[in-house]
């Protein structure tokens, strides 16, 4: 599941602790977030993997982990895992039988996260999945000044893409995810339509001001939010008036 469908920031369905070494051998995300926590939490495991990245003439790259608090946290962990994909399979098929990769606890092996052909497959899919909102991550995220205007042309643009992406037969594994991803953006895009904020936002930014409201917005919808500035400005204007008055 690539959606957080409750708003809480969380992927659906992978656990809210990145750190568990516990997964479902069916769970593709979860094998890999294990994967990556077991390898990153064994300084002699993190020493063999990047040993196998200079044999395949690649830099001695470090798996990146999971932290659910930074944005395309996931994306980069599933990206940085598919550009060292063959030094992954030869680890998992070497580290059990090498003296210097310490043993996992019983019953365990790391065999075990090897992937097959067809979820390396699946998780290119699922990067191509959360490439957009990772990008529209990077656009809120290195703003320097307020980035409000961007709300709904990227939340549009990510709905489009996705909504593209969820008829193509290519994503048909991850159409239920995106599906739901969907739905989750409907929600958030709603929440901000009914809010005036936006609106007063951008048409008090000289950048701006009714230029785009004139070119993408119904007149209705133009007129209902300059009424609701022109209510907003009142009220704070009275406001204002007030606190002048108790204060002389």
């Amino acid at each position: 599941m690539l959606a957080d469908e409750d708003g809480d920031g969380a992927i659906d369905g992978v656990d809210d602790d990145a750190n568990t070494e516990d997964f479902d051998p069916a769970d593709l995300l979860g094998k890999i977030l294990a994967f990556v926590n077991q390898v990153c939490s064994s300084p002699q495991a993190c020493s063999f993997f990047q040993k196998l990245c200079k044999d395949e003439g690649l830099p001695p790259l470090q798996l990146l982990k999971w932290v659910r608090t930074r944005w395309a946290s996931l994306y980069d962990l599933i990206n940085r895992i598919l550009d060292v994909c063959i030094p992954c399979n030869k680890f998992t098929l070497l580290a059990d039988e090498d003296d210097k990769v310490p043993k996992l606890k019983p019953l365990k092996t790391y065999s075990m996260f090897r992937l097959s052909e067809g979820e390396w497959c699946l998780l290119e899919l699922i990067r191509d999945g959360l490439r957009e909102p990772a990008a529209s991550c990077q656009v809120f995220s290195h703003a320097t000044r307020p980035s409000i205007f961007c709300a709904f042309p990227v939340i549009e643009f990510m709905q489009q893409k996705w909504e593209t992406m969820a008829g193509d037969p290519m994503y048909s594994q991850i159409a239920p995810a995106l599906e739901a991803g969907l739905a989750n953006l409907h929600k958030w895009y709603r929440a901000l339509d009914e809010s005036s904020v936006y609106f007063i936002c951008l048409i008090l930014d000289p950048r701006i001001k009714l230029v785009y409201f004139q070119k993408h917005w119904e007149q209705r919808y133009l007129d209902a939010g300059m009424q609701t500035l022109k209510t907003t400005v009142s009220h704070y204007s009275n406001c204002a008036d007030l606190l002048i008055q108790t204060s002389e």
